[in-house]
């Protein structure tokens, strides 16, 4: 379906979109505790499929609108999450409590309706909402759910409506089946904070894994191979740690131009527009050695910075990201590395206290004959 201008989704702008992570299943399966650890793990924007104004309105709209006109609520509510998903994603991860499989497994289970049917009346708008990299599909037991379930005064239809919760297991079943983005995982068992990189699926998301501090922050930064000991995710956490450990208004980056270097550049300065209050503004110099760096650093007034490189062959890289001091020096342990190392460790990479503390990334003026390098 064509859509005119004014109903195009928003476009992600230059820098390459953040990692999106949806949290789906049945009320009670761990779907909201997850999603907040992982959104401050990642230093996410959380997201719910029924955000405001939506939210206020749902509890009369399931009372007063018959089947269809609810539909086209909830389809309101799934196109206005997508448009602040994608607003966010330019800047960084988001996780979602809910997307588009509980607008069709809970509207099928809520009017009888097969999931083929609520389907076929979202496929209009199938280009609209942004594209999850994981969609996770929570379950556990009937057994399990009922006593999680016991401290929610929400979703009591749950159970008290015959044959509903089979219906609703069911339904996400097999919405997920069909569901290319699907990382299926059993949390009997298991904690609601636990890690979705815990799933025995043989798909991993890997931006999710923690890493080893104590062995990968150390010698004025990280350093680990890619992607055993370290990921792209940890870009995000050192550049936001740079900013609040420093105090940090500006800050100038750089990378080596290698393939591998480029994702963590990129999340380093998705990081760092997304520390706290500081509103950041990150002056990438994109490719650039040391030394120009450096230059830069002081030609700015004396700004810290960070650099990330990589060596060795392809499939074994050892990638490494050095921060420096608003003196030009990388970082020890007495001037900013022991408080980063215990930030990540603890999982307190600082998120971001509202949309109006959000930073900005600007190309730092390379020389002329340097542009041809950008990536």
């Amino acid at each position: 379906m064509n859509l005119p201008p004014a109903y195009a989704p928003i476009p992600y702008g230059d820098f390459p979109r953040g990692f999106f992570g949806v949290l789906e299943g049945v009320s009670g399966v761990g779907k909201s505790t997850l999603a907040r650890v992982l959104a401050e793990r990642l230093g996410a924007t959380a997201l719910h499929t029924l955000t405001l104004p939506h939210e206020g309105w749902a509890e009369e709209a399931r009372q007063r609108l018959r089947a269809l006109p609810q539909f086209g609520f909830y389809l309101s509510g799934l196109l206005d999450a997508s448009d602040q998903a994608r607003q966010a994603l330019t800047a960084g991860p988001v996780i979602a409590d809910r997307y588009r499989s509980s607008v069709i497994a809970c509207h099928a289970a809520a009017h009888g309706v097969a999931t083929e049917d609520v389907t076929r009346l979202l496929a209009p708008f199938h280009d609209y909402p942004a594209t999850p990299d994981h969609t996770f599909y929570l379950r556990c037991s009937e057994g399990v759910l009922r006593e999680r379930m016991r401290s929610k005064q929400d979703d009591a239809d749950l159970f008290e409506v015959p044959h509903r919760l089979k219906q609703l297991l069911l339904n996400f079943e097999t919405v997920a089946a069909g569901d290319p983005t699907a990382v299926v995982l059993d949390t009997d068992g298991e904690p609601p904070t636990s890690s979705p990189t815990r799933s025995s699926s043989t798909r991993r998301a890997t931006v999710l894994d923690p890493i080893d501090t104590d062995a990968v922050i150390r010698d004025g930064g990280a350093h680990g191979r890619y992607p055993d000991e370290i990921h792209a995710a940890a870009g995000w956490w050192l550049g936001a740690c740079l900013v609040t450990t420093l105090k940090a208004h500006r800050i100038t980056v750089a990378h080596d131009g290698r393939s591998t270097s480029v994702p963590f550049h990129q999340r380093l300065c998705r990081g760092a527009v997304n520390a706290q209050h500081y509103a950041c503004t990150v002056l990438t110099l994109r490719v650039a050695d040391e030394d120009t760096l450096l230059r830069a650093m002081a030609e700015l007034g004396g700004v810290p910075g960070a650099r990330v490189s990589s060596t060795g062959p392809e499939g074994e890289e050892t990638v490494s990201i050095v921060l420096y001091g608003s003196d030009g020096k990388p970082l020890d342990e007495d001037t900013g590395l022991a408080s980063i190392r215990h930030l990540i460790a603890n999982d307190r990479v600082p998120i971001p206290v509202n949309e109006t503390a959000k930073g900005r990334i600007e190309h730092y003026p390379h020389p002329p004959a340097e542009e041809g390098a950008e990536r």
